[in-house]
């Protein structure tokens, strides 16, 4: 008997809570339209600021001598300021077909985080004839070796000068 008006109330809750659903009572009844939620239009944004093209970096090796395109000779000073890993810089001249001519390791006043000056005198076998060249200060990788910061200048390779020959004494009268 408890069973009989249980049903009901049941059913009644069911009803009430929504989550019954009836299906149709004939098999070929059509299912009911589900609503299509409406969408709001979604607020425009405003775009966003144009990039501004990165500024280039600073280069971490000048040289200030000698001036690019001079005519120099053996030993040529070359002098610039530098903001490197302990200070430590390779200076080298190279021939006009890119030849190595001398290499040598030039020490600046400060490291980096600090621009320290460096000067130094480097000593090559001048060229016969006067020619290009180019010098180069360079930096390299403490933790590979690879190159890191490099400056270069062309400039001109004086040819060596060419001694006379000593030519016997005329005789004088």
């Amino acid at each position: 008997m408890a069973l009989w008006w249980g049903w009901p109330l049941l059913l009644g809750w069911l009803l009430v809570a929504g989550s019954c659903q009836v299906w149709p009572a004939q098999p070929d009844a059509r299912p009911m339209a589900t609503p299509t939620p409406s969408v709001s239009p979604t607020p425009r944004q405003a775009p966003p600021p144009p990039v501004s093209p990165t500024p280039a970096a600073e280069p971490q090796v000048t040289i200030s001598a000698p001036a690019p395109g001079a005519a120099i000779g053996s030993p040529v000073r070359v002098a610039g300021r530098a903001r490197v890993f302990e200070g430590t810089l390779t200076a080298i001249v190279y021939d006009g077909q890119g030849r190595e001519l001398v290499r040598q390791v030039v020490q600046a006043s400060a490291g980096a985080p600090e621009w320290g000056a460096y000067q130094s005198e480097l000593s090559f076998p001048a060229p016969e004839r006067q020619g290009p060249g180019r010098i180069e200060v360079v930096t390299y990788s403490a933790r590979d070796g690879s190159l890191e910061h490099r400056a270069a200048v062309p400039v001109i390779l004086q040819a060596r000068s060419v001694s006379p020959t000593p030519t016997a004494a005329s005789p004088q009268r």
